[in-house]
Order: structure tokens, then sequence, then C-alpha cells
């Protein structure tokens, strides 16, 4: 079974944080941090005055540093995380991995103040403080899908697909392939609403053309206001 500590470590470590040598690393406290979670389900964190962690992550999953997420690279670091998670090492999540996972990265994100979490009393999973308002008959975001690309709010369990609470490699690829064709798909229509570039999916995800969760935009807001107050303290 995955030990609680050293999933609570993969949550607040950087881009390497799923190596094994992590383990025994001193957590940094989530406040004062913002946080993103991928569509694998692997959490990352950056200081606020750091560029949101969806670079970290992309970065690291960009393989060949070419600045573009091909299907191959985005299943390989999904590969990555589920091998991380796999703490039996029998080639499957099985519950008790599933239920570490969560109660690790997912658990933390009711009623925890600070930065890239939920204030107390925000309900369970819970959008980041001061996120905004959801559209009109819009249900917000919950869990993972208000720190991630994707609304969903449990990544890893959604990938059960079978619903025999462990995952496959086979069931975990099918998800990973189906969230970059929503990606992908997504990049599309938004080229096309600006009138630039291809309106059709290219099989290349860029790091512009990604969709911003709700934490991600809040953390562009509040980098916005301190940059206008240090500028009108100048």
């Amino acid at each position: 079974m995955i030990r609680i500590a050293v999933l609570a470590a993969l949550v607040a470590a950087p881009v390497a944080a799923a190596a094994p040598q992590i383990e025994g690393a001193q957590a940094p406290s989530a406040s004062g941090t913002h946080l993103f979670i991928a569509p694998s389900g692997e959490p990352f964190r950056a200081g606020l005055d750091e560029p949101y962690p969806v670079a970290k992550w992309f970065a690291g999953a960009d393989a060949d540093g070419d600045g573009k997420l091909t299907l191959a690279e985005f299943v390989a670091d999904g590969d990555r995380w589920f091998k991380a998670l796999d703490s039996s090492r029998n080639g499957v999540l099985e519950a008790a991995e599933i239920d570490a996972y969560e109660a690790a990265v997912l658990a933390p994100l009711t009623g925890r103040p600070g930065m890239g979490a939920p204030a107390a009393g925000a309900g369970a999973g819970g959008p980041p403080p001061g996120g905004g308002r959801p559209k009109r008959g819009e249900a917000p975001p919950r869990g993972a899908g208000a720190y991630g690309l994707i609304d969903i709010p449990h990544p890893i369990k959604a990938a059960d697909q079978d619903m025999n609470s462990r995952v496959t490699p086979g069931e975990y690829h099918k998800v990973m392939t189906s969230r970059f064709e929503m990606l992908d798909l997504a990049a599309a229509e938004k080229r096309a609403k600006a009138k630039k570039g291809s309106a059709l999916p290219t099989g290349e995800l860029l790091l512009a053309e990604l969709p911003k969760g709700r934490a991600q935009l809040q953390a562009e807001k509040q980098a916005q206001e301190r940059a206008e107050s240090a500028t009108k303290r100048r």
C-alpha cells in the first residue's frame, strides 16, 4: 500500500516528485504556492511569483523539448505517474493504491486555507478561493477539476472503466488518450473562434492553447494585482 507520507511529498514537490528518491524529502507547506493537477492526476506546485505550474507539467511531458505535446508524449507522461502510484509493482492500481492517492492528493483540497486550496468551509473538493462564480446554469468544477485542464474531480478513479475498484494499464491508456483528444479538440475550437490557425485538431498540444482552469485564472489575476500594486508603490 502506498504510504500517505510518500504521496503527501508528491503533492508538494515539483516535476520530479514522482521519483522514488523523494520519499524522505521535507514536504513544503501548501500555503504560499499554486497547485496544478495534470490530466494524469499528478500534482504540481509553484511559488506565487513563479509561472503557474501547468508550465512545469508541460515541460516535463514534452520529452523532445520541441514545445509541443504529441499523443505519445502525453500518454508516456501518464504512464510514468501510473508506475509511481503502483507501489505494489504488480502493473495494476489496486483499490488501496487509488484510495491512498485520493487521501493524499484530493482530500487535502477540502477545507484547507491557503493558496491553491479551498478556504475552510468551501465544501468537499470545492473551487479555489476567490475563483469567481461559474456561468449561469453551470456547476463549478470540483476536486481535481478546479485545479486542472479538464473538469475531472477524481482523475484516477475515473480511469476505472469497468468499476471494479482497480485500474489497469489498458484502462489508463484509454482515458489518457481520450483526455488528449478532448484538449486537442478544445484547442481547435479556440483557434476557430479566434480565426487563427487550423480549426481542426492537429494531434499536438501547445502550452498557449491549453484551456485555463479556475485555479490558473485566479493565480493570473492575483499576479496581475500584485504587479499593479508594485507599480503604484514606485
